[in-house]
């Protein structure tokens, strides 16, 4: 039986005031601990105060199935990043994977904390559509239904991965199942996102370029001249900003002006012409609607548009050690704590128990991944390493010269 799904999980959400739909406010408060600049979203309210508010439904109507393969996704991504850091922290992966030192005690860069976002975003692309990402390349990939085995094997550089070794932690890539690819420079995947939208509209699909980004890639050159082109030349684009908060260890709000100010990052759209929304990155039905609106709009050719998904990384930058924001004085730990009483798993836990899921069908899912994670770490452990012959003559013919 479908049911229909509401974004007051736990936010507020005014449904009443402005125009009943279309971009949400997030404003900055000050929280219990003296977190400055603390994330209050009220869901998808709208107000009238925003200059490009779109509509978007008040609900979506979700089968039962759909809502626990989101569970399922969403799992996935935090077992697996626990599965991560614990080889990591027990060396068992090998010494150096492509220049990175997994084995050294780094799990990569986690995307615990931002299932929501990553989940949200994936299921409400369609087949055919692409997504490019970033050297946060844990989430997505299993949020657009990646096999647990090769992104498995892949972190440990073995044969089998999705990459066949060669990409490790960062690389993480799957175009059948939508995703083209990520990339370690800061912003580099933005412009192939806008090519690929480019290409849809001249081949005439009904496809969509997805581009994730954290906001620190709203600071990078090419950034503001990619929104530019998908403006000018109306292609099917969707640029999604992972708003984590955090830029490596210092605030987002610290180097971002909008932020400075208690701006959303997505007022920048308006520079563009293009809608800008910002939702709460930890409540999935708020990212899938939002993202689903943006997507709609461009497959009907309307053009891009911009969304922000305002969420907290739970864990370091990378590696295994503590969160950034415990570690340096000048920021404040209680602002961590307030985001992980807002942990995305849980809030979708609350929303779903009250008669739509029951708990029972939860901890199904949970066991079900807890299971899969175990085969696919030693799925890994026992898949063979590239061949080095092979590997080098895969690397030169990749660049295509000699060296």
């Amino acid at each position: 039986m479908d049911r229909e799904i509401s974004t007051k999980s736990e936010v507020t959400v005014e449904e009443e005031r402005g125009n009943g739909g279309g971009i949400s406010r997030r404003t900055f408060i000050k929280g219990v601990g003296g977190v400055a600049a603390a994330a209050a979203v009220l869901g998808l309210s709208g107000l009238k105060s925003k200059a490009l508010a779109q509509h978007i439904p008040r609900s979506v109507t979700l089968p039962k199935k759909t809502m626990l393969e989101m569970y399922r996704r969403m799992q996935r991504i935090r077992q697996g990043e626990l599965k991560l850091r614990a080889l990591a922290k027990q060396r068992k992966y090998p010494k150096e994977i492509a220049g990175h030192r997994i084995g050294g005690g780094s799990s990569g860069h986690s995307s615990a904390g931002e299932e929501a976002t990553c989940v949200g975003v994936a299921m409400a692309m369609e087949k055919g559509d692409l997504l490019t990402g970033t050297h946060r390349s844990h989430g997505y990939p299993l949020a657009l239904g990646v096999e647990l085995n090769p992104w498995m094997a892949e972190f440990m550089t073995k044969v089998i991965g999705t990459n066949k070794g060669h990409g490790g932690s960062m690389h993480i890539a799957d175009a059948e199942h939508g995703c083209l690819e990520m990339a370690g420079l800061v912003g580099a995947c933005v412009p192939h996102a806008l090519g690929v939208a480019k290409a849809f509209k001249i081949q005439g699909k009904k496809n969509v370029g997805v581009s994730t980004c954290g906001d620190g890639a709203m600071l990078t050159a090419g950034f503001g001249s990619c929104l530019n082109l998908a403006a000018t030349w109306n292609v099917p684009v969707v640029f999604v900003i992972n708003n984590n908060q955090m830029q490596i260890a210092r605030p987002a709000r610290e180097d971002q002006s909008l932020l400075m100010v208690g701006q959303d990052l997505s007022v920048r759209a308006a520079g563009f012409g293009i809608p800008g929304i910002t939702v709460d990155g930890n409540d999935l039905f708020a990212v899938y609607k939002a993202a689903k609106y943006c997507m709609d709009r461009a497959r009907e050719g309307k053009g891009p548009s911009l969304l922000e998904c305002v969420t907290y990384r739970h864990w370091a930058h990378s590696g295994t050690g503590e969160h950034e924001i415990t570690k340096w004085p000048w920021n404040d730990p209680a602002e961590l704590e307030y985001w992980l009483r807002r942990d995305p798993i849980k809030r979708f836990e609350r929303a779903t128990t009250e008669g739509l899921l029951s708990e029972a069908e939860l901890e199904r899912v949970r066991k079900q991944v807890a299971d899969e994670m175990e085969e696919a770490v030693q799925f890994g452990l026992d898949s063979p390493l590239p061949n080095p012959k092979e590997a080098f003559e895969y690397q030169r013919n990749l660049i295509g010269g000699e060296f």
